[in-house]
């Protein structure tokens, strides 16, 4: 009876930190953010603010797959690729979420949104991953919650929450960090499970961005190298590569990432969005109290290459090189040189990818260099390569974090670990505000018909698709999105939409320009300015006879 009795305790003393900082994390959230993003129906903060953003496009991915009748495989949907299908993990509408939510489509409100809900249980996850890898290494109670706040609330996550939702779920980055942190507790017989879980990442991975993929990959890459180095077990780590590799290409067919012409990743070329070598401690316009901004090349790198640590997190990474060069004797013998290597070795991998042929420092280009066409073309398959350095990021802060603990005397930790909180909390506090003024601030809801006659029009015809002429129109988003949002409220298709895969737009504007010229009057028209300066779309509006409306900063036309 003792004996049960003492273990129901420790039982609840291992759970009390991963309660307490899942909660906190909860909470802060709120604070943070607000509950009207919990609100299911409440649209006004993801339509309202001009334009829309990243957001409104992930909305809109959602609202036309919830819309479109079951296809196969199950992650295509149809209405905004004209009469074909498009794969919902290209309009990074969180897959795994826009899937199960649409199990029950009828159930739901007209106006349903889950952005919010993701974003309390990414923080929530986070909190549980942060405490589990700190359990790991023994951090005690008080300073597991103060290092959990700071991993989860940082400065990358922060800026882009509610920017790029579906990016901002860095618990996938924290799990695969939790699986190379566990090999100290590993042994032989929980190898099945390893294999498992590897496999479940890299299931998790493309279920809520293709992105993480990569960065996992890295990250696991660590892993497998250390797996090696110290136990010779090749095989093992060969099953593992294969289970991460086939479980992500899995995901990808039941997403129907290989339907149709789905292509290469769209937007500048490659060596416009590699990461800048000051990325780290600069925190560009984007608010801190203590650090300077940094100059950058190009407007790319000015919201991409946003990774800045904090400077609570900078102090820790110098006490951390201070105290290790004071205590390198006492420390020598408990370094683990292997675990160490693989590190450094996944690290230094992530960070040449990252840069890409491309070298920057603030506004320099220090060199570029060439590969081999067939190199560049992979290296281009993820377009904003400079996001691969997040697994450098998560090293720094979470290493840190563990190293900053360990090597502190045991009477001064709870001091210094407050101190580096309370750094951290001020330099980012302008984020924290202009977070709260964005989300908190009021919006309405944008209507999805324009009060111009010419909707009027359109209702009273029996017109099928809206069709745009090229590819510059996804860019002004003023433009893209109410009249997106129109089609699918009336159950019209659009011929393109914003896709994170180029192949989706060959030879959109060739058929347009054959409806146009073949006078299809099922076809709703729509062109930009500068359309209408296109030859082309000059040539086949001469004595077409179709009737142009001008609207709200674009032009209509309809054959009547």
């Amino acid at each position: 009876m003792q004996n049960s009795r003492n273990r129901t305790i420790r039982k609840s003393k291992r759970l009390t930190p991963y309660i307490v900082n899942i909660s906190l994390n909860v909470v802060i959230f709120i604070l943070l953010y607000g509950v009207r993003v919990l609100d299911f129906t409440n649209l006004d903060w993801i339509t309202g603010n001009e334009g829309g953003g990243d957001i409104t496009q992930h909305y809109l991915g959602w609202l036309a797959y919830r819309k479109s009748d079951w296809c196969f495989p199950p992650g295509m949907g149809m209405g905004l690729n004209g009469t074909d299908g498009y794969s919902i993990m290209f309009t990074d509408s969180i897959p795994i979420f826009a899937f199960f939510f649409k199990l029950f489509r009828f159930a739901l409100p007209e106006h349903f949104q889950y952005f919010g809900l993701y974003g309390l249980m990414s923080y929530a996850l986070m909190g549980f991953f942060s405490t589990r890898i700190l359990e790991r290494y023994k951090v005690d109670d008080f300073c597991s919650a103060f290092f959990s706040i700071m991993i989860s609330f940082n400065p990358l996550v922060l800026w882009r929450m509610f920017f790029h939702t579906a990016l901002a779920g860095h618990w996938v980055i924290l799990w695969a960090v939790d699986i190379l942190l566990s090999h100290r507790n590993r042994d032989k017989s929980c190898s099945k499970h390893t294999v498992i879980q590897i496999a479940a990442l890299g299931l998790v991975t493309i279920f809520t961005h293709a992105y993480f993929l990569p960065i996992c990959g890295l990250i696991i890459l660590a892993y497998f190298i250390y797996e090696t180095i110290r136990d010779k077990r090749i095989l093992f780590s060969l099953i593992c590569f294969v289970s991460y590799c086939g479980a992500a290409l899995f995901a990808m067919w039941i997403l129907g990432a290989f339907e149709g012409n789905s292509g290469g990743s769209t937007g500048l070329g490659l060596e416009n969005y590699g990461y800048n070598l000051n990325c780290f401690y600069n925190p560009m316009k984007w608010g801190s109290l203590l650090m300077p901004e940094l100059p950058t090349v190009g407007i790319e790198q000015e919201t991409e290459d946003y990774m800045y640590l904090g400077a609570g997190v900078l102090l820790m990474l110098l006490a951390v090189v201070v105290l290790a060069i004071v205590k390198r004797k006492d420390i020598k013998s408990s370094l683990d040189v292997k675990f160490l290597s693989a590190i450094g070795i996944s690290s230094f991998l992530s960070l040449v990818i990252a840069a890409s042929p491309k070298v920057t420092f603030n506004d320099k280009v220090l060199f570029r260099y060439s590969v081999p066409a067939l190199i560049y073309k992979a290296w281009s398959i993820f377009r904003s390569i400079d996001r691969i350095a997040w697994v450098v990021f998560y090293f720094l802060l979470v290493l840190g974090c563990i190293a900053l603990f360990k090597l502190l005397p045991e009477k001064a930790r709870s001091i210094a670990v407050a101190v580096v909180f309370a750094v951290q909390l001020l330099d980012i506090s302008p984020l924290f505000m202009s977070i709260r003024y964005t989300l908190q601030a009021d919006m309405v809801h944008a209507a999805s018909s324009p009060a111009d006659g010419v909707w009027e029009e359109i209702e009273k015809g029996d017109y099928e698709e809206f069709v745009f002429f090229s590819c510059d129109c996804l860019c002004d988003e003023i433009t893209i999105y109410p009249v997106t949002e129109y089609a699918i409220a009336h159950d019209m298709n659009v011929n393109m939409f914003r896709f994170s895969r180029e192949g989706y737009y060959t030879g959109k504007k060739e058929a347009a320009l054959e409806a146009l010229s073949s006078h299809n009057a099922t076809k709703v028209y729509v062109f930009t300015y500068d359309d209408l300066q296109d030859d082309e779309v000059e040539e086949a509006l001469s004595g077409s006879g179709i009737t142009l409306y001008e609207t709200s900063g674009f032009v209509i036309g309809l054959y009547e």
